[in-house]
């Protein structure tokens, strides 16, 4: 078992390395299941994706920043994407150690 102290270190560590591969791309949470934010991320071929699926309605896209930008833009417009409807997405801007 990991001291609270080498946690932390562990924890700092990996933020770092996350920093360094993430390059400039970013994040967004969504609030619906991943096989209707595939749908709406067709339009933006390979410049985003799904990144992860956190439960049966939060997905995680991950990809290029201006895909992103424009993807929350049609959901901040309430923008009809590939006949879907985008909602509830806020964009993760976390600054890692």
């Amino acid at each position: 078992m990991l001291s609270l102290a080498d946690a932390v270190r562990v924890v700092a560590l990996r933020s770092r390395a996350i920093t360094a591969l993430a390059g400039r791309g970013g994040m967004v949470s969504v609030a619906l299941p991943a096989g209707e934010v595939g749908v709406l991320l067709e339009p933006f071929g390979e410049r985003i994706s799904v990144a992860a699926v956190n439960g049966p309605r939060s997905t995680v896209v991950a990809g290029e920043s201006a895909a992103l930008d424009e993807f929350l833009a049609a959901a901040e417009a309430g923008v009809s994407v590939c006949g879907g409807f985008l909602s509830t997405m806020r964009r993760t801007r976390v600054r890692l150690l």
